[in-house]
C-alpha cells in the first residue's frame, strides 16, 4: 500500500493560516511550526511578530538567538518578522484598565546597555513598535551612524529634550503614537518637535513639577491646548497628564481668567484624556465647548483641596454630559469623584437621550460615606453604562454595604475590582464573599479582582454546586490579601460553570483547608483544581501556603502539572529554589534545568512519598524540605512563581 503524503499548502492556504494564527497563543504557534516546511515559514511571522522581555536574562537570550539566526546565512532570520518590542517586567504582566501595575513586588527596570541597542538596530529593521523605560536614555545615545527604521510607528518614551536631530533620523517621522515627558517651561519647545510629524494620532504628555517649578510657573493651558490643535490638526487621542505630590498644588486655574478660554477654532479629537489638571468646575465648560466632537473622555486627580461645593461640580458634570452628544464613553478616577455622584446624574445617564454607553468608574482611596451613597444611588437607579469599576466599601457590620446585591443590577459591569477594607482590629470582613453566587448573578463578568474579600462558596460538598442560571462569562481572577475558605472547592467551581476561563492570580492570601502533613520535611500538598479549564496564565505567590510548621519556606518546591485523563501531554516536575528573604516576604527562583541536581531531587521527593521513608533515608544527612504545588488543569501556557517564570517542557504519554 502506498501512503501520499498530504499536500498542506493547497488545503489550507496561507491567507487562512494568517488568520488562524490570529487566535493562538504563542505555544501553539511554536508547535504548529513543526507540521511542514509550509507551515513552518506561515506560522514563524506570527510567532515573532510580538515579542516581550520580562528580565535581563531573557533580553541576553534573545539577543544571542537573534546573532545566531543571522550567523546562519541562510537569506533570512526570524529578526526580520519582529515589528513590536516590548522591555517590560514580569510584575507588568497583571494589569488592569485603572491600574498600570498591580503585582507581587516592585517592578524593576530592564537595563538596555548601548551595545544591545545597537545590535537591535540591525538585527530588526522591521520595527514599528519599540518600548522600554524611560530612564534608560540616561545612558543610550543615538547618533547619525545608527540604521534608521523606515517603518517605525511608536517610538519608547523620551524626554523632550532628547528629541535632537538623531532621534528623527533613527525613528523617522512618520510616527503615530508618541509619549513625551517635559517640565512646565518646556510646553514652546514641546509644540516645536512636534510639529515635525505631521503623521501623529496618539500623543501623550507628561508634564514634570518639582518642588522648585510648583509654586513658580504660571500655565496657560488654553494656549497650550490650542497650539496643540493648530500643530496637529488630524490627532485623534490625546492624554495630559500632570506628576506632582496632592500637597504640592499649583494656583487654580480660577486665579487668571485667560486660563481656560475658547479656541478659535474647534478641535476634532475623539479622546481626551486628563490626569491631574482639573482644578475648577470651569474645565467641564471648556471640554464641552472646545471639543465637541469627544467620543471619549477620562478625567482622574481632581483637586484635593479646592474641591469646593459639591452640588456645583455634581450639576457641572450633568451640563457636560447633556452638551456633548457625541460622547460614549466617559471615565472618572481619583480621591474626589466619588462627590460627583448625584441622583440627578443617575437620572441623566437612565435618559434615553444620553449618548454615553460605556461608563469607568474608580474610587481610588476610601471614603465611607461617598461609597454607601455611591452604591444607594446603584440600587435606587442602576447604572446601565457602568461596564468597569473599582470600588472600595466597608464591611464590619455583616452585610453594612450592601455591595454585592446593588452591583448586581449593573448589567454591562464586565470588569470589577472590589476592595473590602478590614476592620480596627485588622481582621477579614465578617460579611463573605459568596463568589459562586455572585458569578452566577453577574454572567457578563469577565474580569474579577478581589482584594481583602472573605472569599468562600454556598456549598463545600464536593458533589454539590450553585449552577448558573447563564453561562459565565469570567475570564480572569485575581485574589489578593484575601482569607479562602476552602480553596479547591473556589476554583473546582469556577472551573466547572466558567467555560472561557484564562487567567488566574492568588498572591498573598490565607487558605483555610490544611491537609494533614504525611512526613515532617514535606508539607502537603497546595493543589490548584481546576480539570475543566485551560489556563493561558497561571501567577501565584509561595508565601500563601507553602510554609513549613515552623513558618520557614521550604528549601525547594516541586510543581507538578496533572491534566485531564483525556488528554495524552504531561509535565515533568519543575522546581524551584528558596532564593532570598526581603522585609518578611520569601521568595523562590526557578531551577534551571540540571540533570544531577534534578534526579537527587527526584529521588527524595519519591522517597518522601513512599511508605518506607525512613528505612530508605540515612539518618544524620542533611535532607531538604520540600513543598509541592499541584496544579490540575486540561493545559497552562504561563506559569509564574513570586514573579518568576517557571519553564514547563512537554513529554507525550500513552493514556492511562
Amino acid at each position: 500500500m502506498v501512503i501520499h503524503k498530504m499536500d498542506t499548502q493547497n488545503i489550507f492556504p496561507s491567507e487562512c493560516l494568517q488568520l488562524v494564527s490570529t487566535h493562538l497563543s504563542h505555544s501553539d504557534l511554536s508547535q504548529c511550526m513543526y507540521v511542514c516546511r509550509s507551515w513552518y515559514n506561515t506560522f514563524q511571522r506570527s510567532l515573532y511578530k510580538s515579542v516581550r522581555i520580562y528580565s535581563d536574562e531573557q533580553l541576553q537570550t534573545f539577543m544571542d538567538a537573534l546573532i545566531l539566526s543571522r550567523s546562519l546565512d541562510t537569506g533570512y532570520y526570524w529578526g526580520c518578522h519582529i515589528k513590536h518590542l516590548y522591555l517590560v517586567h514580569y510584575s507588568s504582566i497583571h494589569q488592569s484598565h485603572f491600574s498600570k501595575y498591580t503585582g507581587l513586588i516592585n517592578p524593576s527596570v530592564i537595563y538596555l546597555s548601548q551595545e544591545i541597542f545597537d545590535q537591535i538596530t540591525v538585527l530588526c529593521p522591521q520595527l514599528e513598535t519599540f518600548i522600554f523605560d524611560i530612564s534608560q536614555w540616561g545612558h543610550i545615545t543615538l547618533t547619525e551612524f545608527h540604521k534608521p527604521w523606515q517603518n517605525m510607528k511608536s517610538p519608547p518614551p523620551i524626554a523632550v529634550i532628547n528629541m535632537d536631530h538623531c532621534f528623527f533620523s533613527v525613528f523617522g517621522t512618520n510616527i503615530t503614537t508618541l509619549h513625551i515627558t517635559h517640565d512646565p517651561h518646556e510646553l514652546q519647545l514641546v509644540i516645536s518637535k512636534i510639529g515635525i510629524i505631521s503623521s501623529l494620532k496618539h500623543l501623550i504628555l507628561n508634564m514634570h513639577f518639582n518642588e522648585t517649578n510648583i509654586t513658580t510657573t504660571t500655565l496657560a493651558i488654553s494656549e497650550y491646548l490650542e497650539a496643540i490643535n493648530h500643530a496637529l490638526p488630524y490627532l485623534h487621542s490625546l492624554e495630559f497628564r500632570r506628576t506632582s505630590t496632592p500637597l504640592n498644588e499649583r494656583p487654580p486655574a480660577d486665579e487668571n481668567g485667560d486660563a481656560l478660554s475658547l479656541f478659535s477654532r474647534k478641535s476634532h479629537l475623539r479622546s481626551l484624556s486628563l490626569h491631574g489638571h482639573i482644578d475648577s468646575i470651569r474645565w467641564f465648560q471648556f471640554i464641552s465647548s472646545n471639543y465637541p466632537y469627544l467620543r471619549t473622555l477620562e478625567i482622574n486627580k481632581l483637586s484635593a483641596s479646592r474641591f469646593g461645593a459639591k452640588w456645583a461640580w455634581q450639576s457641572a458634570l450633568i451640563e457636560l454630559v447633556k452638551s456633548m452628544p457625541s460622547l460614549r464613553s466617559l471615565s472618572l478616577g481619583g480621591r474626589n469623584i466619588p462627590q460627583l455622584f448625584s441622583n440627578s446624574l443617575a437620572r441623566e445617564l437612565k435618559s434615553p437621550f444620553c449618548s454615553i454607553d460605556n461608563l469607568y468608574i474608580d474610587f481610588e482611596t476610601y471614603q465611607a460615606i461617598e461609597s454607601c451613597q455611591f452604591l444607594l444611588v446603584i440600587s435606587d437607579h442602576g447604572f446601565r453604562q457602568l461596564t468597569h469599576l473599582r470600588l472600595r466599601v466597608f464591611e464590619d457590620t455583616p452585610g453594612w454595604s450592601g455591595v454585592t446585591k446593588s452591583l448586581f443590577k449593573c448589567k454591562q459591569l464586565i470588569s470589577l475590582e472590589l476592595y473590602l477594607s478590614k476592620d480596627h482590629n485588622a481582621q477579614f470582613p465578617s460579611t463573605p464573599f459568596l463568589i459562586d453566587c455572585f458569578i452566577s448573578n453577574m454572567p457578563q463578568l469577565t474580569s474579577l479582582s478581589l482584594i481583602g474579600a472573605n472569599v468562600q462558596v454556598m456549598s463545600t460538598h464536593p458533589n454539590v454546586y450553585y449552577e448558573p442560571n447563564k453561562p459565565c462569562s469570567l475570564k480572569e481572577l485575581m485574589l489578593s490579601q484575601c482569607r479562602l475558605q476552602d480553596l479547591q472547592s473556589i476554583l473546582y467551581h469556577i472551573s466547572r460553570n466558567c467555560s472561557s476561563f484564562r487567567n488566574l492570580v492568588v498572591e498573598q492570601c490565607i487558605t483555610c483547608n490544611t491537609e494533614n502533613k504525611s512526613h515532617p520535611l514535606l508539607f502537603p500538598t497546595f493543589t490548584i483544581d481546576m480539570p475543566y479549564t485551560r489556563l493561558n496564565r497561571l501567577m501565584i505567590n509561595s508565601t500563601m501556603t507553602l510554609m513549613t510548621p515552623n513558618s520557614l519556606p521550604f528549601d525547594y518546591i516541586a510543581i507538578k502539572i496533572l491534566h485531564s485523563p483525556h488528554v495524552k501531554t504531561e509535565y515533568e516536575i519543575a522546581w524551584c529554589k528558596f532564593h532570598q528573604k526581603n522585609r518578611n516576604v520569601y521568595h523562590y527562583r526557578y531551577l534551571p534545568k540540571n540533570e544531577d541536581i534534578h534526579n537527587e531531587l527526584e529521588k527524595i521527593y519519591n522517597c518522601y512519598m513512599s511508605p518506607y521513608v525512613y528505612s530508605d533515608l540515612m539518618p544524620g544527612n542533611y535532607i531538604p524540605s520540600i513543598g509541592t504545588i499541584l496544579v490540575k488543569c486540561q493545559s497552562v501556557t504561563e506559569l509564574y512563581i513570586d514573579d518568576y517564570k517557571i519553564h514547563l517542557h512537554p513529554i507525550y504519554i500513552k493514556q492511562i
